[in-house]
C-alpha cells in the first residue's frame, strides 16, 4: 500500500503511509494531489500551495493542511467523517461548474474560504448544517450558496467583491 507516483506524474495522497514525507520530496511548492487520506496526512517542506483539480474526499482520519497556506479545489469538497485541521491557510473555491461542500459530517470548519468561480454555484449540501470560518469568507467571483447550512461562523471579515451571496434560511453569525 502507498507507494510514489511515477516519475513525472503529481504526487498524490493515498489512503497509507506517510504522506507527508512522499509529498515533501516531490518537488516545487505547487502540487496536484488527488486525496482520499484516512491516515494522517500533513503536507510539510516546502508546501504552500495544493491544487486539486477534481474532488477532495476525505473518509477517515486526519487531514491537516500543514505548511499548506493555499488549497485550491476546482471539485467537491465532500467529508464523510475525517477530521480537516485547517492551519491558518485559505481554502478557495474555483471550479467552473457546480462545486458543492457536502458529504456525511454536519460540521464544516476552514480557516479562510475564497469563492472565486467563472460559473456554477458553490453550495453547502449533503449533511452539512453548519459551515464555521475561523478567518475571514472572500466572496470574489461566482455564487456561493448557504444550502443545507443553517448556520456560518465567521470570526473574521466577510468581504464579497461582486459575487453573489444566496443565504437560503440560514444565519451568517459573525463571532
Amino acid at each position: 500500500p502507498g507507494s510514489a507516483p511515477p516519475r513525472g506524474a503529481p504526487p498524490m495522497f493515498t489512503d497509507r503511509g506517510p504522506v507527508a514525507a512522499r509529498a515533501a520530496a516531490a518537488g516545487p511548492s505547487t502540487r496536484t494531489h488527488s486525496p482520499v487520506p484516512s491516515d494522517p496526512a500533513t503536507p510539510g517542506g516546502s508546501t504552500t500551495s495544493i491544487t486539486l483539480n477534481g474532488t477532495m474526499t476525505l473518509a477517515a482520519g486526519t487531514f491537516a493542511a500543514g505548511t499548506a497556506t493555499t488549497i485550491n479545489v476546482a471539485g467537491d469538497w465532500t467529508n464523510n467523517g475525517a477530521t480537516f485541521t485547517p492551519g491558518a491557510g485559505t481554502v478557495v473555491f474555483n471550479g467552473a461548474g457546480a462545486q458543492n461542500i457536502n458529504g456525511t459530517t454536519a460540521a464544516k470548519t476552514f480557516n479562510n474560504l475564497t469563492v472565486n468561480k467563472s460559473g456554477g454555484t458553490l453550495t453547502a449540501g449533503g449533511s452539512t448544517t453548519s459551515i464555521t470560518l475561523n478567518g475571514t469568507m472572500t466572496l470574489t467571483a461566482g455564487t456561493f450558496a448557504a444550502g443545507t447550512a443553517t448556520t456560518i461562523n465567521v470570526a473574521g471579515d466577510w468581504t464579497n467583491n461582486g459575487a453573489t451571496f444566496t443565504p437560503g434560511a440560514g444565519t451568517v453569525v459573525f463571532n
